[in-house]
């Protein structure tokens, strides 16, 4: 399947999909709820000590007062090495408005994410927006919720599968850095089994894609994606080296 060649994706459309997440979130938009589960008993306190230590003493490699005590540096779900909780820990005291934010801001990358990848395929904006209000909207994503690790998957597979996509069809140095920057906040930023899951998915897509090339005696496509797809691999490993090693020296504690 060809690439959709019609620029599509404009500022204004970018502003229509950021009001289309404010209006179909709007009890966050308007901080109307509370944090429960998961979010209000381990991953909003987690934010909260990693903020404090950020404007004190520096990143917190040990939390206290989790479990008796959790290697947070360490822990694939502590938020250490996540960039956006970062960022937002260091700006602001992270509190329960900023919380909020961060959810709104993943579901936000997710739409943008599933417009982009949709308009590979097609150049219909009303079936470009429809994916897009399907992908943030379903029952699986409000279900979810409650997990801000799981939401932030979500905001990054959309993006793993357009970059793969297009390195496949057109590689790329530019195409595969942002193959790579996808995979590694989908890596710091969501849950492990989200990205597992998604590269068996890409590892099957990579064998049926193959198997097409070898048929049309397409062999030259496959060195080129194969370099430009070890570009991205190096990309990801060297952005997450940090996290890669503070992971390998929990994992061997970590039960689950």
């Amino acid at each position: 399947m060809q690439l959709a060649k019609q620029k599509i994706f404009t500022i204004k459309n970018s502003i229509a999909l950021i009001i289309l997440v404010l209006c179909a979130n709007w009890f966050f938009t308007f901080q109307l709820v509370c944090l429960k589960d998961d979010n209000s008993f381990y991953y909003m306190p987690v934010r909260m000590y990693l903020s404090d230590a950020l404007h004190t003493e520096g990143i917190p490699f040990w939390n206290p007062f989790l479990m008796n005590g959790i290697p947070q540096h360490a822990d694939m779900q502590g938020a250490v090495w996540n960039p956006i909780t970062f960022v937002l820990a260091y700006l602001f005291h992270y509190n329960h408005s900023t919380f909020l934010f961060e959810y709104t801001l993943y579901i936000t990358i997710a739409a943008i994410g599933m417009y982009r990848l949709m308009s590979l395929f097609t150049k219909d904006v009303q079936i470009l927006f429809s994916a897009s209000i399907i992908y943030i909207c379903c029952g699986f994503v409000s279900g979810i919720g409650n997990f801000i690790n799981w939401t932030a998957s979500l905001a990054f597979i959309p993006w793993i599968f357009y970059f793969f996509y297009v390195v496949l069809q057109q590689p790329s140095l530019k195409k595969s850095i942002g193959l790579g920057i996808s995979c590694w906040l989908m890596i710091v930023c969501g849950y492990p089994a989200f990205f597992i899951y998604a590269m068996y998915i890409l590892l099957a897509l990579l064998i049926w894609q193959w198997r097409l090339f070898f048929i049309n005696k397409q062999k030259e496509k496959i060195a080129s994606f194969l370099k430009y797809f070890l570009v991205a691999i190096v990309i990801a490993i060297i952005l997450g080296l940090p996290a890669w090693l503070s992971y390998l020296e929990f994992l061997p504690y970590y039960n689950r």
